[in-house]
């Protein structure tokens, strides 16, 4: 994004932080390189990790490498996560076990 004389790098990510921030710093030596974004070289240039929450790790890595941490929790991300815990219940691997089984015994082993 830019706005006056800044250009925000900017990497959205829920998961695997450590990903987004190292995308922000591989970027940033890339702005005077890159056809689209070089006549913004000389701009104040401000790298921003956009995620619903941080730890604190993450946070020092960030701060080290210059890169602005931005939390957005929108509403829906509470249900992502409860999801996603979910996935990893012994009942919720039973249950993915048995689909997998019913599609292996339906032909469908690739999608198992």
């Amino acid at each position: 994004m830019i706005w006056k004389k800044h250009l925000f790098l900017i990497e959205g990510k829920i998961e695997r932080l450590r990903e987004g921030i190292g995308v922000l710093v591989m970027y940033l030596p890339l702005v005077p390189r890159t056809p689209e974004l070089a006549q913004y070289k000389d701009y104040q240039i401000h790298m921003q990790l956009v995620t619903p929450a941080a730890a604190g790790v993450y946070v020092i890595s960030a701060q080290y490498y210059g890169v602005e941490i931005v939390q957005f929790k929108p509403a829906w991300i509470a249900d992502y996560w409860q999801f996603r815990n979910d996935r990893y219940t012994a009942e919720h691997r039973h249950a993915r076990q048995e689909r997998k089984t019913v599609l292996e015994n339906l032909g469908y082993t690739e999608l198992a």
